[in-house]
């Protein structure tokens, strides 16, 4: 049973969007009422689940629904970015409990995860004990059912070298490197290509034109090509025609190295950084080969003073440039592929079936399953400790000396004669609304009535009321009786 948390404003755009996915019956949309109900009733062993680098949004939601005994499990994605830091910050003090979690997709997050709660933990005082399972990302069963079928050394003349991925020196790999050690090398440019393909966003679509320019300017535009925003269908057409996978990462924004995941699935060997994740998804010379990477300590220090300051892709921009990658020893990988073909089929071979035995997602999922049972048994024996909610506060004690009057549940509305007929407002109805409890309402009240005896919750109540005062569909009385 999958449940998703759904704030009334999303729920249609949402359902609508659910009829996309594979199996949309297999989900339920629930708002926070629904949720409350369900943590009285169920005797189920739930977890909830964040999806994001946080334990915030399911601690927040555990406790306003007074869920105390659910696990919360987090998942690493990119821990470089600046908030990051700042929602761990949040999560410790929301104290999580001791069955709650953060899924690291690789060692490498597990690592920078954990230094980075020991430095969180030294600014609010105090430790925690979160748990961090190692569970990788997987792929489907799919993409590896039908093996790429292998060419032999004579048909094998040009060998396509394929870069995968964003097209961004900011978010993923600075590439004006790869194409100055290309134009240097000694490799015979006869014999191979190399396609650069990826989505490009806004902010690097300057760097994306200096690339082409520079690929022109070295004439080499008819080995390197660049294709930008590629569909699904391109990327795995892309998959099945290269020959090697070629991915030089700098960037702190990768954990774990999906792409690699889908390349290895198609058969293709991969020449990769030394770097996160991806260190840990290549046995060198068995499936590929790990280029040597350096990082500038002082360089990256300095760049830690601008966390705050810097914009977004300032900040992942700084902090690429501090990585070096060794490129004569990329080349040098290039070079091996290109004098010994034949080692391309036996090599990807290698690569899928370490993806068969360990990434696929039917594995994986295995793998949630197994940690969300663990962290429900580790609940059943623990004592919920006291749920703080310091994600939010009460917007009346900030804010009520604002308006004129205030009303509450005790405040009598009735139905104007001429709100029947304004139906201007429920055209325009505000997507956290539902335009068949709105009528229910309205028609609760047409006799005057207070507030807390509409058929509703009293917040959902408030809302209605609130709503058709605003839009001059009903009015303050003194009595419930008719005048």
């Amino acid at each position: 049973r999958v449940i998703v948390y759904m704030p009334d404003g999303s729920y249609l755009p949402f359902s609508r969007e659910l009829r996309n996915y594979q199996y949309p019956h297999r989900i339920e949309l629930l708002n926070r009422e629904e949720l409350v109900e369900l943590a009285k009733a169920s005797t189920t062993e739930t977890v909830i689940l964040t999806l994001v680098t946080s334990l915030k949004p399911g601690q927040h939601l555990r406790a306003i629904c007074g869920a105390s005994s659910w696990p919360v499990l987090g998942l690493t994605h990119d821990i470089s970015a600046q908030e990051v830091y700042h929602e761990l910050l949040l999560t410790l003090l929301g104290k999580p409990q001791k069955f709650d979690a953060f899924v690291c997709t690789s060692d490498a997050a597990l690592k920078a995860i954990s230094s980075l709660q020991k430095i969180a933990e030294k600014t609010v005082g105090f430790q925690t004990n979160i748990e961090k399972p190692i569970i990788p990302l997987g792929i489907s069963p799919e993409l590896s059912s039908s093996p790429k079928s292998t060419i032999s050394d004579k048909k094998r003349k040009v060998i396509t070298f394929l870069y995968l991925g964003r097209l961004s020196y900011t978010m993923k790999a600075d590439l004006a490197p790869l194409i100055s050690s290309i134009s240097q090398s000694s490799l015979d440019k006869n014999k191979f290509k190399v396609i650069l393909a990826g989505s490009v966003i806004s902010p690097d679509e300057e760097t994306v034109k200096r690339y082409s320019h520079y690929i022109r300017e070295e004439k080499l535009d008819s080995i390197i090509t660049i294709e930008e925003n590629i569909t699904d269908a391109r990327r795995m057409e892309l998959l099945s025609e290269a020959d090697v996978l070629i991915s030089p990462v700098d960037s702190f924004l990768e954990t774990f190295g999906r792409v690699l995941l889908e390349a290895m699935a198609m058969g293709l060997p991969i020449i990769a950084s030394d770097w996160s994740g991806y260190k840990e998804l290549i046995e060198e010379g068995k499936n590929g080969f790990l280029i040597p990477t350096i990082m500038s300590k002082k360089a990256i220090e300095g760049v830690s003073l601008s966390t705050t300051l810097a914009d977004r892709w300032s900040w992942y921009g700084e902090m690429s440039q501090c990585v070096i990658v060794d490129y004569d020893s990329l080349i040098e990988k290039m070079r091996y592929f290109l004098e010994a073909p034949s080692i391309i089929d036996t090599m990807g071979q290698e690569g899928r079936k370490k993806v068969e035995s360990k990434f696929q997602w039917p594995i994986v999922i295995q793998a949630y399953q197994k940690e969300c049972r663990r962290l429900c048994e580790l609940s059943s024996f623990s004592a919920p400790i006291a749920q703080l909610i310091p994600y939010s506060y009460d917007l009346d004690k900030v804010f009520s000396h604002y308006p004129t009057s205030t009303i509450n549940g005790d405040t009598i509305i009735r139905a104007k004669a001429s709100g029947k007929k304004n139906i201007v407002p429920l055209k325009c109805l505000p997507p956290f609304f539902n335009s068949n409890e709105l009528e229910i309402a309205f028609e609760s009240i047409s006799g005057g009535l207070s507030i807390h005896k509409m058929p509703f919750s009293e917040y959902k109540a408030m809302r209605y009321a609130s709503y058709f005062l605003k839009q001059n569909m009903a009015e303050i009385i003194e009595s419930e009786k008719v005048i």
